[in-house]
């Protein structure tokens, strides 16, 4: 079973006058941060983009995917993930669904619960999601039109990410974003 994990953090919302509004370079901050996709990890850019007013739709922005498996599916045009038998919906304790991938042990909170559905056609439903997504995340590599934004989970090194980095970069002229922690405040380089 797989634990909720939202249920603990904050809504962020966005006060008037924040960091939503004006423009900066003649694009506003919301029309900024749709040009990101999201390279899985957790769901924490997902809310980013949220904060900032702006909902794009993406195969990993409120996903779970451990670095190899992705670095693979990536290598592979994501060609197994959501192939027939692949995708199960998983109830987590508080009765949310997540869909979750046999292959690659990627998983997404459907924010839907499970008392709201029918399990066969909501399941239908996300198979023909992965598919619309996944095919709007391969032409985005090949068109490099998106800045890709990993964080990296524990234990996951530079190495690792610099593996996915060249998978990607076969795809297209992408440019990625490794987003960490930094020991001490201000900008890092």
């Amino acid at each position: 079973m797989i634990r909720n994990l939202s249920r603990k953090r904050r809504r962020l919302r966005p006060a008037d006058g924040g960091p939503t509004t004006g423009p900066i370079g003649g694009r506003s901050l919301a029309e900024r941060m749709a040009s990101f996709r999201s390279l899985g990890g957790n769901c924490e850019f997902g809310f980013v983009q949220r904060y900032c007013g702006v909902e794009p739709s993406g195969l990993f922005r409120f996903a779970y995917a451990d670095v190899e498996p992705l670095t693979h599916a990536i290598a592979d045009d994501l060609e197994k993930y959501g192939a027939p038998g692949d995708l199960m919906l998983q109830e987590t304790e508080e009765g949310t669904y997540y869909c979750a991938s046999r292959c690659y042990n990627f998983w997404y909170n459907t924010q839907r619960r499970a008392d709201e559905v029918d399990k066969d056609n909501f399941l239908d439903a996300q198979y023909g999601k992965v598919a619309h997504l996944k095919q709007a995340f391969l032409r985005d590599l090949a068109t490099g039109d998106k800045i890709l934004v990993r964080k990296p989970q524990r234990g996951e090194d530079r190495a690792a990410f610099m593996t996915l980095a060249e998978v990607i970069r076969r795809h297209g002229p992408s440019t990625l974003l490794r987003v960490t922690e930094a020991d001490r405040p201000g900008v890092q380089r």
